[in-house]
């Protein structure tokens, strides 16, 4: 079982639980809560617990709404989240590199950092690759990444069991590249023979010839054939630099990986902001942050969500205020004033979503420790666990507001239905 799958699972689980003892935890939950608003607010806090106290069917058909927003939703954001990252880790897992310096534009292909790398005798073994995006001819609106390395770091490739950050030949040899003939990655569409044409930026076209298949190193998610789409390698001056979007990735190994930090801050020094020189832990933590930051599918579910639950918990809302209106006209036939009585069903309100808010917070507790014990058990960070704070504490101050507008709302048409 895949890790987002079984952490999908695992929020099912949870939240299924959750439900089925909200009926008998609404009415404990609510009656401690409930506390609060009678020691704080005198009479009207002490009617409202007294209330929430006998209408446990009102109380609950108001925090089960509450909780469906915060139990539901973020819970299923984190897991979405935490199935990111799982699969964002794994596909980095395991990166050979001890230090990546990723070129931060263009102008910095000009710039060779290779005699400043080898000169450092922390490092035990460093690549330097450059890197374009290629439009395929006959495939419109799809790109191919080609990838140039030194001829001299190809040499050292034909053992594919190496352990270096090489490209790992898997038919065909290094020897056999040269002008206009390039190696493919396995996973693409190619076989040794076929003939491309890769279109440059000034749309012309250059055809190349696959005479070898390549696995890309592992760990490096910019030199995969991600999307399917091919990625090709060739050595320096085999194929003219005329792509797009060119890029400089050096993967760097250290003689002792406590190094890392050190490699890192004499390439911070030496390369001026030229390039991004990050440890492997750093280089992790940027790709996660990259592939969630794209994620709108979250947003959308939130919002959707939300505004539904919304208006399921002010429907409730209303239909408990008018229930309650003959209660009212007897509490204000005996003294009690409309706005006490107002006030009163304000706090009843607020008692009950809190409640369910509590509740919601237990249950996506639960999940954080379920998503906590996958990753450890997946051999990942503790720390990687998606913790969404602020969604939550968002989302609940936007319920309360609704709750208090809403619940007043009702008393005030309840009021003026009596009087009229």
């Amino acid at each position: 079982m895949t890790l987002d799958l079984r952490i999908m699972l695992e929020v099912i689980l949870v939240i299924t639980t959750v439900y089925l003892a909200a009926p008998i935890l609404v009415v404990l939950t609510v009656s401690v809560i409930g506390l609060i608003p009678a020691k704080v607010a005198g009479g009207p806090g002490l009617l409202a617990l007294q209330r929430a106290r006998k209408e446990s069917a009102g109380s609950t058909a108001i925090a089960l709404p509450a909780m469906m927003i915060l139990t539901i939703v973020i819970s299923l954001v984190a897991a979405m989240q935490a199935g990111s990252i799982g699969g964002a880790v794994l596909s980095l897992y395991p990166l050979k590199a001890d230090v990546m310096a990723t070129s931060l534009d263009s102008d910095a292909q000009n710039r060779n950092p290779s005699d400043l790398i080898g000169g450092m005798p922390e490092v035990r073994d460093f690549v330097t690759y450059q890197t374009q995006q290629w439009a395929m001819e006959g495939s419109p609106g799809q790109t191919a990444t080609v990838v140039w390395e030194p001829a001299e770091q190809l040499q050292g490739q034909k053992v594919q069991s190496s352990p270096s950050i090489h490209f790992s030949f898997v038919q065909g040899n290094s020897s056999d590249l040269g002008s206009d003939r390039v190696a493919v990655n396995q996973d693409s569409s190619y076989s040794i023979g076929d003939t491309v044409r890769l279109l440059d930026r000034h749309d012309q076209p250059h055809e190349v010839r696959v005479v070898a298949l390549v696995q890309s190193p592992e760990g490096i998610p910019e030199l995969s054939a991600g999307n399917n789409y091919p990625l090709f390698l060739t050595a320096e001056d085999d194929l003219p630099q005329l792509g797009e979007d060119a890029h400089t990735i050096i993967p760097i190994s250290a003689v002792n990986p406590r190094d890392a930090h050190g490699i890192t801050s004499r390439l911070k020094s030496g390369l001026q902001g030229d390039f991004a020189v990050q440890t492997r832990q750093e280089y992790i933590d940027d790709f996660i942050q990259r592939g969630l930051s794209g994620q709108t599918a979250m947003t959308v579910m939130i919002v959707g969500g939300t505004v539904l639950a919304l208006i399921f918990m002010m429907q409730s809302i209303a239909i408990s205020a008018w229930e309650r209106k003959r209660q009212n006209q007897r509490l204000n036939q005996i003294g009690v004033t409309w706005r006490s009585i107002a006030w009163s069903g304000v706090m009843e309100t607020l008692t009950d979503v809190a409640g369910g808010a509590v509740m919601a917070l237990l249950g996506i507790a639960i999940v954080e420790g379920c998503i906590a014990l996958s990753f450890v058990q997946a051999g990942m960070s503790m720390a990687l666990t998606p913790v969404p704070v602020g969604r939550f504490l968002l989302v609940t101050v936007v319920l309360l507001l609704v709750a208090v507008f809403t619940s007043w709302v009702c008393s005030l048409r309840s009021r003026k239905a009596e009087e009229g």
